[in-house]
């Protein structure tokens, strides 16, 4: 076993050691078993002349390849204490470990050990090199560190600075210069003044030498000659610096325009576009930021912190937005101006808030005067991180909505000319449009409105529409509007993201509207809901429904009842008062439908059962009714189209459980011939 271990010993090493010395035995037992505190205490067990003259036995016996011999058995510090113990007067532990990881391409215990060297040990460590190396530190020792921190090695092993500000400057500009790439003389020259070696500042040591006599001449050569060459070093970094930051902060800001216009074009859920866009806008501005404040000294790192931070305002704004904004801001929703200048106040003033707040928390400075000093600090920057954003956000949200908003009417003005002119010599379309909403505004009770629904329907599901005038519905709690759009046809319009938080379903109940109307249609239109689809319009979704001309009402026919209560009934619909409802009973306003289950919890816990049906939000003169054969015709035809008809409600995006829950109320209704809110 001991002969298998001293085969592998490194060049130079004697298989055996000579058997006078028990020391040398010792020594050479730790080096074979790889045992490191075995090696350290022969080793401190032998100092001053019996240290050397270990050395030299060392040495005469096993060659004199001494460090090559410990490199191929030990690393780190372990290696340095053992070579300063031979050495007989060691330096600095951070030293020997700085020469160990040197030398052993240990690039990561290196930089943990560059951010602890004190300029004494910086000092030794030079001392320590010049003595081995003659001129300093090898290059060749550092290649395979690389970056600037073995730029800045070299440096410091040159010559060691008066100072730390002094070490700090002098690196900055030797790490400028080597980014540049200055392979010249002149560049060979200013990099040697700056690192303490080189003809250059041996030339100026020696007239300094010839100058100690006759005055202070030398002092002034050796004071110009770093001056100048710093100078022209800083001017032309500065220059670099500069044009490459704008190059890149310009080529950051296209981009971020780039992406944010696709985002802005995009469709999709309220939710991830308005997270997506958050990401890149704060990215976007970010880049812009560090740029701009940045000045000569941006890089490419700076930009990408500084979209990072911004991308993750960005987030927080948002969320801060979902979760502050909406609830306490209904009214501003009905109008899209003040609601985007809303949306923009609270998310720059939440993430503005919460990032100054963050990046304060998060510097060490922050807690050096205490832990309440620290707090105040925090809570200044979030104060100001939100009013600034606030501030900001509110400017920017007007400007795009107003943006928007020109960008509409002057789309309006072009659609109205082209629809003008269309229908000037093709008036038939638009006049059989506004013939079909005549007839349903006064349809009859049991009418047949089959022909003007499809029509209807087929002109609001037209790819190519689009609203040329848009005011606000009043008198709901969801942001509604009526739109004219560009076929002439005059409908409703509720944006998915004008709805009503404290409702249930939020971003779902346009859904319900357009399932009500497929609900009824599957019926024959028993209770006539006015043609409604769920579709895209502009950069929102949201449901589309025919404008009917015929005002509200607070009562209900006799002949018009049966037909709203199995409606109703089917639908699990709480919200019938005397505003959903027009004319003699044309149902409106579905978005509070197809609940997830039958029963109040149904609706999440929102809505309790007084608030459904107390003396306000239910018909108390819309009765329980007994269906008569055509209502009963209806409902088994129902019934029949529920496969196909559930498939669709799916597609359309009605979750699984509130087509369940549908189908057991139609086999209620079917089973019992009654329509009721026994469902509830």
């Amino acid at each position: 076993m001991k002969t298998e271990r001293s085969s592998s010993l490194p060049v130079g090493l004697s298989p055996s050691p000579p058997p006078s010395s028990a020391v040398i035995s010792a020594l050479h037992a730790a080096i074979v078993r790889h045992d490191g505190r075995l090696l350290l205490k022969t080793l401190r067990s032998t100092r001053g002349a019996a240290s050397q003259a270990l050395k030299r036995r060392y040495q005469a016996t096993w060659g004199t390849d001494l460090e090559r011999a410990l490199r191929g058995r030990f690393q780190g510090p372990t290696l340095g204490a053992a070579l300063a113990e031979l050495a007989g007067h060691p330096p600095a532990a951070n030293v020997l470990s700085v020469r160990s990881a040197i030398q052993d391409r240990d690039r990561a215990f290196l930089r943990t050990l560059l951010a602890a060297l004190s300029l004494p040990e910086v000092q030794a460590l030079h001392a320590d090199y010049r003595a081995r190396y003659r001129r300093g530190l090898s290059a060749d020792a550092l290649k395979g560190l690389g970056g600037r921190k073995r730029f800045e090695m070299q440096a410091l092993l040159r010559g060691p600075p008066p100072n730390e500000r002094a070490q700090t400057s002098r690196l900055d500009a030797a790490w400028r210069l080597e980014r540049a790439g200055l392979a010249n003389l002149p560049g060979r020259i200013i990099l040697d003044a700056i690192g303490g070696e080189g003809p250059a500042l041996d030339k100026a040591i020696h007239a300094l030498d010839r100058a100690q006599a006759s005055g202070a001449e030398g002092v002034v050569h050796i004071a110009e000659l770093q001056g100048q060459v710093r100078h022209l070093l800083d001017a032309y970094a500065m220059r670099r610096d500069h044009v490459r930051g704008r190059i890149a902060t310009c080529a950051a800001f296209l981009a971020s325009v780039a992406a944010s216009w696709g985002f802005l074009r995009a469709g999709g859920p309220y939710l991830p576009r308005a997270l997506s866009r958050a990401v890149v806008f704060g990215a976007g501005a970010g880049l812009i930021g560090e740029g701009v404040l940045g000045g000569h000294s941006v890089g490419a790192r700076q930009l990408e912190e500084g979209a990072l931070r911004g991308a993750a305002e960005g987030l927080i704004g948002v969320a801060g937005a979902a979760v502050i904004a909406f609830p306490l801001g209904q009214v501003f929703l009905q109008r899209p101006v003040l609601r985007s200048v809303q949306q923009g106040l609270v998310i720059g003033g939440v993430g503005g808030g919460a990032g100054m707040a963050l990046r304060e928390a998060a510097s060490s400075a922050t807690w050096e005067n205490g832990r309440r000093d620290g707090r105040r600090r925090v809570a200044g920057s979030l104060a100001a991180g939100a009013a600034v954003g606030a501030v900001l956000g509110a400017v920017l949200g007007g400007l795009a909505a107003w943006a928007g908003a020109l960008k509409r009417t002057r789309t309006a003005f072009s659609e109205v000319g082209r629809v003008a002119g269309a229908s000037a010599n093709t008036p038939g379309p638009q006049a059989e449009l506004e013939a079909c909403q005549r007839i349903l505004s006064s349809a009859a009770a049991r009418a047949d409105v089959g022909s003007p629904m499809r029509t209807l329907e087929t002109a609001l599901r037209a790819p190519d529409v689009r609203i040329l005038e848009q005011k606000v519905l009043g008198g709901g709690v969801e942001g509604s509007y009526v739109v004219r759009l560009s076929n002439g046809l005059k409908c409703v319009w509720k944006p998915s993201v004008g709805e009503n938080v404290r409702l249930p379903f939020r971003g779902r109940r346009g859904l319900r509207e357009s399932a009500a109307y497929l609900v009824d249609r599957e019926m024959g239109h028993l209770a006539q809901v006015p043609p409604t689809v769920f579709r895209k319009l502009g950069e929102e979704y949201g449901s589309l429904q025919v404008f009917l001309d015929a005002p509200t009402a607070s009562k209900v026919s006799e002949a018009r009842q049966p037909m709203l209560r199995v409606l109703d009934s089917i639908l699990g619909n709480p919200d019938r008062h005397g505003a959903n409802f027009l004319g003699d009973g044309i149902p409106i306003d579905h978005g509070l439908g197809l609940p997830l289950a039958n029963g109040q919890e149904g609706w999440g816990g929102q809505l309790a059962r007084k608030l459904l049906f107390d003396e306000f939000m239910g018909l108390k003169h819309i009765r329980p009714v007994e269906l008569g054969v055509e209502d009963m015709a209806a409902v088994r035809r129902l019934k029949a189209a529920m496969p196909r008809l559930g498939r669709t409600l799916r597609e359309l995006g009605i979750e699984r459980s509130a087509v369940a829950a549908m189908r057991r109320r139609v086999d209620q209704i079917l089973r019992t011939g009654i329509a009721d809110e026994s469902w509830v």
